[in-house]
């Protein structure tokens, strides 16, 4: 387990500050021009809003960008609901709580890692009317329906509590690879211009409440070899002089692939997205003896690993 106490040089613990950080947060925050971020997959989910802000911080160059390697980890905007804590309404609604409080915060229910279904019926008392497997907000609650043969127990549920996975404002030539981005209230990515030089490969925007990607005010993007699915308004959306370039992107399960203004300039070279390459993974004793060698001070490079 990583330790944002620790500064991020080293897949193994040793001696002073030298270990894995435990948050993505901490990882670009503290990375460097040049650097590289380095996902340990665990397979554990990272439960964080990410913020890039490039107001007071040297921003990334064309020629020493920052590279955040995920390896297929997520980006999760989940919190767990335990049945055992709902309120059975009678008549099969149940009213759900969290550790966190009420649910009102979330305008979603995902079932079995999937959205539900929203139901907008009502009875004249504003109580919900759903058929089985729907779900509504009601008085700062979210609803869910059981059906007459079907038990609250079987199933795991969890809400949208965070707003967006990855912020990106005003820092430029950040390429984020191999990375997933689940269930945000709003948007798995969003970008704030001006920026540019930014790229997401082999990236996964699934199941957000508004957009996969959302870019905004003078931003230069590129999407390429990844899949967004499942968002409930577009894939991607693009406003106020956005450029955005959308390269081998599988979009599905979405109202609208493109949601753009007549501002944005949007280039689309359709396919399938293809898979990343393989590489084999050195093993810990070769990694530290890689490390161990001096590097040229002009590459100004080094493995930020988290």
């Amino acid at each position: 387990m990583g330790d944002d106490r620790f500064m991020g040089q080293s897949r193994q613990i040793h001696t002073g500050l030298q270990g894995p950080l435990k948050t993505l947060q901490k990882a670009v925050r503290i990375a460097k021009p040049g650097d590289r971020i380095l996902v340990e997959p665990t397979g554990v989910p990272f439960h964080e809003e990410v913020i890039i802000s490039g107001v007071t911080r040297p921003s990334p160059t064309q020629d020493y960008p920052i590279v955040l390697e995920g390896n297929g980890a997520m980006l999760d905007g989940l919190v767990g609901v335990d049945p055992l804590l709902s309120r059975h309404m009678g008549g099969g609604l149940h009213r759900f709580e969290t550790q966190l409080g009420p649910t009102h915060t979330s305008d979603l229910l995902f079932i079995d890692g999937k959205p539900g279904v929203l139901g907008t019926n009502r009875l004249p008392t504003g109580r919900p009317r759903l058929d089985a497997g729907q779900f509504a907000p009601w008085n700062g609650w979210l609803t869910y329906q059981v059906g007459g043969d079907d038990y609250l127990d079987r199933h795991s549920f969890a809400v949208s509590r965070m707003n967006v996975g990855l912020t990106i404002y005003r820092s430029n030539y950040w390429i984020v690879r191999n990375l997933d981005f689940r269930g945000y209230r709003l948007d798995g990515v969003r970008i704030h211009g001006p920026v540019e030089g930014l790229q997401f490969q082999n990236c996964r925007f699934l199941y957000n409440g508004r957009a996969g990607i959302a870019a905004k005010g003078l931003t230069d993007a590129v999407v390429s070899d990844s899949e967004s699915i499942g968002n409930a308004k577009a894939a991607a959306v693009s406003r106020n002089l956005t450029r955005l370039g959308l390269t081998r992107v599988r979009s599905e399960g979405s109202p609208l692939a493109i949601d753009a203004d007549s501002t944005s300039s949007i280039k689309v070279i359709a396919g399938e997205p293809q898979k990343p390459q393989v590489k084999p993974r050195p093993t810990p004793e070769k990694k530290d003896e890689e490390e161990a060698k001096p590097k040229p001070k002009s590459l100004g490079k080094k493995d930020d690993e988290l």
